[in-house]
């Protein structure tokens, strides 16, 4: 978690409180996770649509993942949990031809119904680093926490498969 610790102490420079509150919350989601076993924390890739659905990865986001409860994975093979980051309302125009790509289709997340959009478009700026942290934990981890950001910042797209 090198790039959370970069946060942390450039918090503690700046905001002392505001980094107090990130190290409080991030401890409090680590300590709920710790006992889970290895097989509870799903494979997840984000996609950003100004990417034409590359891909996401950062340090930032690996950390995001890892504290939240998961596994940050770069194989759509492997992904169990696939999130899109939108980025404006022509997603929505464009998802049903994705969505029905095979490398879309042949995930588990696909399969197992376990696609969501991230509708925050500032999704992955650092200045929001604990609020993304919770959103991936509603996604990864709906069992153990619940922050009140489904519906607003991410929704889960019901698939029907044929």
């Amino acid at each position: 978690m090198h790039y959370y610790q970069q946060i942390f102490a450039n918090l503690q420079q700046t905001d002392p409180a505001q980094a107090e509150a990130l190290e409080e919350e991030v401890n409090i989601m680590i300590h709920k996770l710790k006992f889970l076993p290895s097989e509870n924390f799903p494979h997840i890739m984000l996609l950003r649509q100004s990417e034409g659905l590359d891909v996401e990865a950062n340090e930032s986001l690996i950390d995001k993942v890892r504290i939240a409860g998961g596994h940050y994975s770069t194989d759509k093979a492997n992904a169990q949990v696939l999130v899109i980051l939108k980025e404006d309302e022509s997603l929505y125009s464009v998802l049903p031809a994705i969505l029905d790509s095979d490398s879309i289709q042949n995930t588990p997340a696909y399969r197992d119904n376990k696609v969501f959009i991230i509708e925050t478009s500032d999704f992955g700026d650092d200045q929001h680093f604990l609020r993304d942290i919770e959103i991936l934990a509603e996604i990864m981890q709906p069992k153990y926490f619940y922050f009140g950001h489904e519906g607003e910042a991410w929704t889960k797209f019901d698939l029907v498969h044929s």
